[in-house]
């Protein structure tokens, strides 16, 4: 009995942590000065996603990769996304 106890304890507890902790940040990035940020339009957040790696969806851009703010882009062709400022 003790011996599952211990099992379940060790074993499986931690590894259900890990999977409610990656749902609860779903939808969420951190920024730079450790802040939980729920993402807005046009940003593509994972739970894992830094302000430096934020992906940012077609049709968007921001000022740099240390911006959070993302805006429309009033020539959409020019915005394909993704996380690289100089596209």
């Amino acid at each position: 009995m003790f011996l599952t106890f211990l099992y379940l304890l060790v074993l499986v507890l931690p590894f259900l942590f890990l999977l409610l902790a990656n749902s609860l940040f779903q939808g969420y990035f951190m920024t730079n000065a450790s802040v939980c940020v729920l993402c807005l339009d046009g940003q593509e957040c994972d739970g894992t996603t830094g302000t430096e790696t934020l992906e940012i969806s077609k049709g968007y851009w921001r000022h740099s990769e240390l911006s959070t703010g993302v805006y429309d882009c009033p020539l959409v062709v020019g915005c394909v996304g993704g996380n690289d400022t100089d596209k």
